[in-house]
């Protein structure tokens, strides 16, 4: 070597020269600054110009130098000579041997070529060729010791290519996908076996496929499917399987359950028996009993599970050798030592070169561990380095599309970093490495294995760092934080073992009198943490024996000497106790078990209740002395952690509320203290305040006495914190808070005029008299201050066809019997001759037809007849517009729009939601508009229109007219405060589950902008349809529409039709129409990699089931194919058009919808074979779950439809009335009723097919109609109506989309059968 090391750096040898050494005394030079400034200034002119062109020869050499290096580097593999013709005289050898260079540079560009040529290859359709190939890389997978990704990755590539024609055992798939980390693609190589052995069991198998395929058990390769998913991380699609596709028994599917709610106990004794059984050759389970034992922390049964170490096969499986060191290694941290059997296992190892060699390639950092506690660093280093190349190799070799993948990676590396840390301790500095392993805090979604795995080698490192150095003290510290931060990461996904045994590990030091107060009380703090989560799961007796056993530790505690720091958490942690002793006590209570009378006096003394048999005092009590310890906490708690434990407290005083147990003097209290606690968390800065705002609404309604506290808090606020909520409180305005909020919409409308004027424009038509007149003087001027803004949005109502907007005002004039108002909207919108906006479209129109409307509407009186004629020759005159279209036929103010030279500007709209303070210096303005426009074909000819931002990117709206698009925005905004719901949710979060936004601007209550998503297209289009393919759904339409003449015949059809007769044509029509694949096919041509079909369809699955879910909760109808909409750019399901929500479209259309959610073949046949059971329905049951947890948000946003009805509702609220809509007091009866509903589903358990039931009792025939939707033997008939668990309700909602029985009596248009 040709220096010393020291830590990374190579150090010179003794003798030669550092690059940093100073030259020899002598030969300094002359000193050429002080020469040049002695010269006059011709020569100093000369000497610059030789220095530069010196310069200059000396850059051209090294540029030429630099050339011929680089030409020096390129191999130059042409054979021919310069000149010839390339088409006629290249040889193909010629091409192919700088192809094969090029692939032996890169392991990606080597599999793409070779799956190529082999796919190439079998299109010549080489009689054998499958058979051969099926031969051959079966016996290279058998004969592998190494399983080098890129090319077990073209082996399962090509096999995937061939549909299943080309087949490997499963077993042999399973082995090396695992062993290579290709997981993904032997996934979806066992997806094609299985579709193959679903063809052989209807059709005979071709004679030349018939391969040991054919053996195998499809039980087999549903298990090998299941552990490839798990594998993967897929755990939904796993249990699925194991579930729903094989019978294990009882015990497995109690077990399944009892590991996914963390009863790991329960879980590993199931798994045990169920793995005693040897099913199908498989013995599947004994992982998951290993991953139990893995997460109760019990090694020593672990290690009695594992294979003998003597044991061959192990070698074949590097999973079952990391297994194998990690158990034990954890045992030797907790015994202080290696066994020795292990020891004489590693030695024995190390003798057998082949064996050494898979040791070191598998378990790198395992081995780096050993080495490193062992004390010897110089091997311990080389294994880090191995391990440092695994990593960059998985890294690579892990494709940038599957993030989660990706993210595994990197965990699976966490703890190799701690061991280079350790090893180069004199570099890194003890203090550093111990700050460094304290301020790593686990994220809800690491894997807590892994973190487990960190923790348990930080905690014995750090004893090794403590006796290097005397600081004790420090050393101890360290490891009591990591210890409680893991406590409370353990905790937090929900596993109270490895909690327990975090806390037993630190146990050593709570004993020591000699160790300092405050670390005892951290321990103290967190062991009641722990005791609190065991209590939750107990029965209500054993969950009070616990509650009292936390109060009695912290009881102990001298709080006088302790830091504020921690009695902050203490007296957190003491509210936590109440508030769940408090519901113990009820549950106790209501069960009419008598409190045992040990308990009745701990709780005089310890809690100061004395009522123990009256629920309402006990309740009281308790909720309010934890209450008073929040309040102490809050007081204590220092200006950095204050926002998030005032939120804390908020949430405290929000669960007390809701139960109907507390008396009124407590309740009073706490909803003050929830009001300006979160208008304090909001002064504070905290963004999940904010979000909590509108909640805060209907609290001042009905409790008008908190008005003046709330208008001082938000007095104190700034303004910008409220922009996301402009259109609440504008909808709120009129009501009887408005006092209240006034002073906040001035000064919204004072700060941030360009954006509260869309919202203020399509509220004031609904204020009528309810707004203080002065008020809304003062808002109108507030907002009308800009004269270009104006203009702006006077022009946009000419970005539509002069017809469409003709039929949206007589519409107007139909529906209210105001012909005088909306005559003026005509004059002052269509027919004005003053507004030189207009453009050459309107003058036309103008020109055409103004007498019509000026003899309909002055000449003669207005009646509905006339009224309708007009209206249907403005649907003929649509028909007749161009689809293409130059912006200044609409608009010529907007065509000739230009911000250069102008002294005002127009903001890009939707740029105010970003949760952070405005800054409109940085924001984007409009610069132009693009000249075309593009007229769309939908039913209200909506206009695509481009805007040039300031920054030079156009940005495509679609103008749309004769809507309410209030309806759409809400709809969105409840999409919004969806996604952060499940954005703060672990399980969601992980899964990256979302539902696809866009933003919606509505001008005015008829007509708006919406923000065009590039890359989506209709559902209808996504399929890609060929015209022989449309003829095959216009044939199926047909003989679907069969039993079904015209829309009057469906509600007979529920009494006339039977189950048989609409199942068997809604089956006739299936075989008529397009393949039921199609559009899994259509996922397959988007994808440039079977890794990237994996994304898109994984993509697609999780995004449909989110959106299906809120869209439920909604009651959003009229789901057809060109109203869901699909992203090709990520596969993600994009819903558009919601104008038939809170089940309008079951209640209110002459074919009801009782199909709730579209689950359509098309859509089921993307989620096979695993079907919609799998992956599909385990998101729908985590979306409805995180709602369901963190509701607050969702629902105050809904109040908005209470407080501001739509003009569609509007009316809806008239036929609903059935005329006695004075009865009903108001026309807010009607979204009363629809909101009410949205709340069932969330906090009652509603059944979905009783949801539909509701809206449906008006309908008549209601008795045979209730019959088929409950159905004939159906999950969703033999369930209560309300009380129902997330699971059970989304069991019941997949039944009730999936029923053919109900699929069959859905509107033609719906396209059920796609």
């Amino acid at each position: 070597m040709a220096g010393k090391t020291l830590g990374t750096f190579i150090l010179p040898e003794s003798g030669s020269r550092s690059i940093f050494a100073k030259p020899d005394e002598g030969k300094l030079g002359p000193p050429r600054l002080r020469t040049y400034r002695n010269l006059n200034v011709n020569n100093r002119r000369k000497l610059s110009t030789t220095i530069e062109s010196k310069r200059e020869e000396r850059r051209k050499e090294e540029t030429e130098a630099r050339k011929t290096k680089r030409f020096d580097r390129i191999s130059v593999y042409r054979r021919y000579r310069v000149g010839e013709l390339p088409d006629v005289q290249i040889s193909y050898a010629a091409l192919l041997t700088p192809l094969l260079a090029l692939c032996q540079l890169d392991a990606d560009l080597s599999r793409d070529v070779l799956v190529l040529l082999l796919k190439s290859i079998r299109q010549e359709d080489i009689p054998g060729f499958d058979s051969r190939a099926s031969n051959i890389f079966m016996r290279t997978i058998k004969s592998s010791t190494e399983f080098f990704p890129h090319f077990i990755g073209t082996i399962l590539e090509v096999t995937i290519a061939a549909d299943g024609n080309i087949s490997i055992p499963s077993s042999d798939v399973v082995d090396a996908s695992i062993a290579a980390g290709t997981e993904m693609l032997g996934s979806l190589v066992m997806e094609k076996y299985l579709s193959k052995m679903s063809k052989s069991s209807i059709e005979p198998v071709k004679k030349k496929s018939r391969l040991h395929l054919v053996e195998e058990k499809r039980d087999a390769l549903w298990i090998r499917m299941a552990k490839l998913s798990r594998h993967l991380g897929d755990v939904d699609s796993s249990d699925a399987i194991l579930l729903e596709k094989l019978d294990f028994g009882e015990g497995a599917k109690e077990g399944l359950k009892a590991f996914n709610i963390g009863d790991f106990k329960k879980a590993a004794d199931l798994f045990a028996a169920v793995s005693r059984q040897d099913y199908e050759g498989e013995n599947y389970w004994i992982e998951y009993y290993h991953e139990a034992l893995k997460s109760m922390g019990d090694w020593d049964q672990l290690e009695q599970s594992l294979p003998n170490k003597t044991d061959t096969t192990i070698w074949k499986h590097p999973s079952t050798l990391q297994e194998i060191f990690d158990c034990n290694t954890r045992l030797a941290l907790s015994r202080r030592g290696f066994s020795a059997e292990f020891t004489d296992f590693v030695n024995e190892v190390v003798k057998d070169r082949n064996k050494a060699e898979i040791l070191k390639s598998s378990v790198p950092g395992e081995l780096a561990f050993l080495y490193a506690v062992e004390g010897n660093r110089s091997v311990s280093q080389l294994h880090f380095e191995t391990s440092v190349k695994n990593f960059i190799f998985d890294w690579e070799s892990t494709p940038v599309i599957l993030p989660e993948a990706r993210k595994s990676v990197i965990e699976k590396f966490i703890p190799s970093t701690d061991i280079y840390r350790f090893l180069e301790r004199e570099t890194f500095g003890l203090s550093r490495i111990r700050k460094i392993w304290v301020g790593d805090k686990a994220s809800e979604t690491d894997d807590i294995l892994t973190r487990d795995k960190v923790f348990a080698r930080r905690y014995y490192l750090l004893t090794d760092l403590k006796s290097i150095e005397d600081s004790s003290k420090e050393a101890v510290s360290s490891r009591l934080e990591v210890t409680f931060d893991f406590v409370n990461f353990a905790l937090c996904r929900k596993n109270k073992y490895l909690a327990f045994k975090a806390l037993e590990k630190a146990s050593e030091y709570h004993e020591d009198p000699g160790y300092d107060v405050s670390l005892k009380a951290m321990y103290d703090l967190a062991y009641t943490r722990a005791t609190l989560f065991r209590a939750v799961s107990e029965e209500p007796q054993r969950s009070i024996k616990w509650i009292i056993k936390g109060q009695e530790i912290l009881d102990e505690l001298s709080l006088s000497q302790l830091p504020s720091t921690i009695l902050v958490d203490i007296y957190a942690e003491k509210a936590n106790i109440c508030c769940n002793l408090a519901k113990s006590l009820v549950t106790l209570l209501d069960s009419s078990v008598p409190l045992p009378s040990s308990y009745a006096g701990k709780l005089k003394e310890m809690f100061n209740v004395k009522h123990t048999w009256n629920k309402e005092r006990i309740y009281s009590d308790l909720i309010k002395t934890g209450r008073d310890q929040m309040m102490q906490s809050v007081e204590l708690v220092d200006k950095e952690r204050k926002p998030k434990l005032i939120l804390q407290f908020v949430k405290y005083c929000s669960d007390a509320i809701e139960s109907s147990l507390l008396q009124e003097g407590v309740k009073r209290e706490m909803l003050r203290d929830k009001v300006t606690g979160i208008l304090s968390a909001m002064q504070h800065g905290l963004l999940d305040a904010r979000k909590m705002f509108p909640s805060l609404l209907p609290l001042l309604e009905v409790n008008d006495w908190l008005g003046e506290e709330f208008m001082i808090k938000i007095s104190d606020i700034p303004s910008w914190m409220f922009l996301s909520w402009d259109k609440q409180l504008f909808a709120w305005l009129p009501s009887k808070i408005q006092p209240w909020i006034t002073p906040l919409v001035i000064r919204l409308c004072k700060d941030y005029p360009s954006v509260l004027v869309y919202g203020y424009n399509v509220s004031k038509e609904s204020w009528n008299k309810n707004v203080n007149p002065k008020t809304h003087k003062e808002i109108e001027r507030l907002l009308r201050s800009s004269d270009l803004q104006e203009k702006f949005l006077g022009a946009l109502q000419h970005v539509g066809l002069p017809s469409v907007l003709a039929e949206t005002f007589l519409a107007y004039a139909k529906r209210t019997g105001d012909f005088e108002k909306a005559y003026d909207l005509l004059k002052n919108t269509i027919f004005s001759d003053g507004c030189e906006a207009r453009g050459i479209l309107y003058r036309e129109f103008t020109r055409k037809w103004k007498a019509k409307f000026t003899q309909t509407f002055e000449n003669e009186m207005p009646t509905m007849s006339s009224i309708s004629q007009l209206a249907l020759d403005m649907k003929n005159e649509t028909k007749r517009a161009p689809q293409k279209i130059l912006l200044k036929d609409l608009s010529s103010w907007l065509s000739e729009y230009r911000r250069l030279g102008l002294s005002e500007s127009i903001e890009l709209p939707g740029q105010y939601g970003s949760g952070m303070k405005p800054m409109p210096e940085y924001h984007i303005y409009i610069e132009s508009f693009e000249h075309e426009a593009l007229i769309l074909g939908s039913l209200r000819r909506p206009v695509k229109i481009g805007i040039v931002g300031s920054n030079a990117k156009s940005y495509k709206y679609l103008m749309k007219f004769g809507e309410d698009l209030r309806q759409d925005e809400r709809i969105e905004s409840l999409f919004e405060a969806a996604n952060s719901t499940l954005d703060a949710n672990p399980e969601t979060r992980k899964r990256g589950m979302r539902i696809k936004t866009y933003k919606v601007f509505p001008l005015s209550p008829r007509h708006g902008l919406i923000e065009w998503m590039e890359g989506v297209v209709t559902m209808q289009d996504f399929f890609d349809l060929s015209e022989e393919d449309k003829a095959k759904v216009a044939s199926a339409s047909g003989k679907y529409s069969r039993l079904h003449k015209g829309p009057g015949d469906y509600i007979p059809g529920y009494s006339n039709l039977t189950e048989d007769d609409v199942e068997s044509s809604y089956d006739e029509a299936l075989r008529m129409c397009i393949p039921k694949n199609t559009m899994k096919r259509r996922f397959e041509r988007l994808s440039s990699s079977p890794e990237g079909l994996y994304r898109l369809r994984l993509s697609f699955i999780r995004s449909h089931a989110t959106m299906s879910i809120v869209h439920w909760i909604l009651g959003i109808g009229d789901r057809h194919t060109s109203n869901n909409m699909v992203s090709v750019l990520t596969g993600e399901s994009v819903g558009i058009d919601f104008g038939y929500a809170f089940d309008v479209s079951v209640e209110f259309l002459p074919v009801p919808e009782v199909v709730p959610i579209r689950l359509t073949p098309q859509i089921a046949e993307v989620t096979e074979p695993i079907g919609i059971l799998g992956i599909m329905k385990s998101s729908m049951v985590h979306t409805l779950n995180a709602i369901k947890e963190d509701n607050d948000v969702f629902l105050a946003v809904l109040d908005v439809f209470v407080k501001e009805p739509s003009i569609d509702w509007i009316e809806l609220a008239k036929h609903a009335g059935d005329g006695n809509l004075h009865a009903r007091a108001k026309e807010s009866w009607f979204p009363l009723k629809k909101v009410k509903i949205a709340q069932d589903k969330l906090m009652n358990g509603l059944n979905p097919a009783h949801a539909t039931l509701e809206a449906l009792k008006n309908k008549g025939n209601f008795e045979a109609i209730k019959n088929h939707v409950l159905g004939s033997d159906s999950q969703r008939g033999r369930l209560k109506e309300h009380g129902l668990s997330t699971e059970e309700q989304v069991t019941c909602l997949i039944e009730q989309s999936t029923d053919k029985n109900l699929l069959g009596r859905m509107w033609v248009g719906w396209y059920p059968f796609l």
